[in-house]
């Protein structure tokens, strides 16, 4: 019998995924590694950004485009549940995803991230780091 296949199921599975991973990876603090971690983030969401207005095929993975969206996102505690939907629909290989159509969502979220990281870095905020991952939404 074949089981018929549920599109939110994957979504939610490709979340859990990505939590998974992040809590095993996010660099936490203001130290080097962390600091890295969320620049090369950046590219990532950089090189993606520039591939799809140059209309070339030399994207990230979806795994890879999710990953640095949330590395971004995460500590500067701008991520909302709609987007952990897309991360999640990314990381969720059978669902699919028109990586050129999701371009106006990544770039929003990689603007959000940084304004938040500035509004941070004037006030010198940091924030708890076990909180990062219990405060993201789901």
């Amino acid at each position: 019998m074949t089981r018929k296949f549920d599109k939110n199921q994957a979504i939610a599975r490709g979340r859990e995924v990505l939590l998974a991973r992040l809590k095993v990876e996010l660099k936490h603090g203001e130290d080097d590694a962390s600091t890295k971690q969320f620049l090369d983030a950046e590219a990532v969401v950089d090189q993606y950004l520039e591939a799809v207005e140059e209309k070339t095929a030399t994207l990230p993975t979806s795994d890879e485009l999710a990953f640095a969206c949330a590395i971004l996102l995460v500590p500067t505690q701008a991520v909302e549940k709609r987007e952990m939907d897309l991360l999640g629909q990314l990381c969720a290989s059978a669902v699919g995803v028109d990586m050129y159509a999701i371009a106006p969502q990544i770039k929003e979220m990689k603007s959000r991230a940084i304004a938040r990281l500035e509004k941070m870095a004037g006030q010198h905020e940091a924030p708890e780091v076990g909180s990062l991952i219990d405060d993201v939404p789901f």
